[in-house]
């Protein structure tokens, strides 16, 4: 199914934690979502803040938010895995981090010191782009592993802060496969990628912030070829409407992506709603 991409995306709907049914997916804004897969929870790139960027004598110089966050960090449950694809202020927001909790936490290479003084986000893990996993629980019916692969996309923190990784992930929780990619551009090696990191239920891609940075992020028809390469069966698109980030109008990357589309086209766009629940069995169903 294919939702009304043309809507205004505000107001959102707020989300409360006793509301997130097993196997779902809640889009939190940006490129922060909450997955529900059994009975773990993951959240993606935690940034809830008002506002994203450097702080400066108590100030955050950074844009603003567009669209509201439908929850707030401190009345998130307790998570089972935080994500982190790179070390960007908009993916990775030390206030929301704050006030978030977490059993375990994945980074890229390099990221590790930014969390290193939450002692909330339990065991903080670096995990290489080269197809590294980790394996999250003690018997196959509950595990969750968990790959990174390399993206076409800076990790620094700051311009000349190289030591840093940018992260894609898929994740494997055994009823469900996922990719996660928090910002990349198009690149010709996502054709050739390890068979390990191909192939899921649904994709989580970005697809705005190109104009004029199509060097390091995607268009929305390149986030459709590299839908794609991952061989994924639906697209759930990311990075639009919250933040201005760039020059192109915030529902520009909604409408390219959706022209042209088609309930039979594969993979299929599935437009989530902020803070409105998706159970993954209707975004998966053909």
């Amino acid at each position: 199914m294919i939702q009304d991409c043309f809507r205004k995306p505000t107001p959102v709907a707020a989300v409360a934690a006793h509301d997130l049914p097993a196997n779902s997916i809640t889009w939190l804004t940006h490129a922060c979502f909450i997955i529900s897969i059994g009975d773990r929870l993951i959240l993606t790139d935690p940034v809830l803040s008002q506002r994203v960027g450097p702080r400066l004598a108590g100030m955050i110089l950074g844009p603003k938010r567009y669209l509201d966050a439908p929850i707030s960090a401190a009345a998130l449950p307790l998570l089972d895995l935080v994500i982190i694809s790179h070390a960007h202020f908009d993916h990775l927001d030390l206030e929301t981090l704050s006030k978030i909790r977490a059993r375990h936490t994945i980074c890229p290479v390099g990221v590790a010191d930014l969390l290193s003084t939450f002692v909330n986000l339990g065991e903080v893990r670096e995990l290489c782009n080269d197809g590294s996993s980790l394996s999250l629980g003690a018997t196959f019916e509950d595990s969750l592993e968990v790959r990174a692969f390399p993206v076409r996309h800076p990790g620094s923190r700051w311009r000349h802060d190289s030591k840093r990784q940018c992260n894609g992930y898929m994740f494997d929780g055994g009823s469900y496969r996922f990719h996660f990619i928090g910002d990349t551009a198009y690149s010709a090696h996502f054709a050739h990628l390890d068979s390990c990191v191909v192939g899921s239920d649904f994709a989580i891609l970005p697809i705005g912030g190109y104009n004029p940075f199509q060097h390091n992020h995607c268009t929305p028809e390149q986030a459709r070829d590299i839908a794609q390469f991952l061989r994924t069966s639906c697209i759930v698109p990311s990075q639009h409407a919250t933040f201005r980030l760039s020059s192109e109008p915030l529902h520009e990357p909604l409408q390219r992506l959706c022209a042209g589309s088609s309930g039979e086209e594969k993979p299929r766009v599935y437009v989530t709603t902020p803070g409105i629940p998706v159970g993954l069995a209707e975004l998966t169903s053909a």
